[in-house]
């Protein structure tokens, strides 16, 4: 089993820079959570839209991270699975 960690991080992707938002036990699960984030973010009235969504999941399901999310928002998302058994 692993678990994968989603991070809200800026555009470069610093590791000072990363917040948990949640861990996930599968890629469905994974995919879930940040298409809610996305979906349920309200920072400044930006509504992240179905295309921006779908995009970003493409890029996490690719890369591992989203790049360009949206020119509204000032983060990005990135993931890492780990082993439960190892120390962080």
């Amino acid at each position: 089993m692993t678990i994968i960690l989603i991070y809200q991080t800026d555009s470069w992707h610093s590791f000072a820079s990363r917040e948990l938002i949640a861990a996930a036990t599968t890629e469905k699960k994974r995919d879930k959570i940040i298409r809610k984030y996305l979906r349920d973010y309200t920072d400044s009235n930006v509504n992240v839209d179905k295309k921006t969504i779908a995009a970003a999941l493409e890029q996490i399901r690719s890369i591992g991270q989203t790049q360009g999310l949206a020119e509204e928002l000032d983060f990005e998302i990135d993931v890492e699975t780990v082993d439960p058994n190892t120390i962080l």
